[in-house]
């Protein structure tokens, strides 16, 4: 699975939810509660737990598939916004 096949409102509620279940838990850290707390039996928040643990290199290969795809997307991104701020 790739970032763009993610559910983003999923990684935000569970992004939203991570400060909180810190500060109740009395970590230190919201990493260590993302470790110690969330279910990571799905996608997306392996996605979380990832970004909050690995490289950046290795986040690029494993869910963007590499630089190459990467910016491909973003430069797509991109265009849709500038289209949509064109259209209003």
């Amino acid at each position: 699975m790739k970032a763009y096949d993610l559910n983003p409102e999923k990684i935000g509620r569970r992004l939203l939810g991570l400060v909180p279940a810190a500060r109740q838990g009395d970590h230190s850290y919201p990493k260590s509660t993302a470790k110690d707390y969330l279910d990571h039996s799905d996608p997306e928040t392996e996605f979380i737990s990832d970004i909050l643990n690995l490289p950046t290199k290795v986040l690029v290969d494993k869910w963007y598939g590499g630089d190459d795809a990467m910016l491909t997307l973003l430069l797509s991104a991109q265009e849709k916004m500038d289209k949509a701020l064109k259209d209003k």
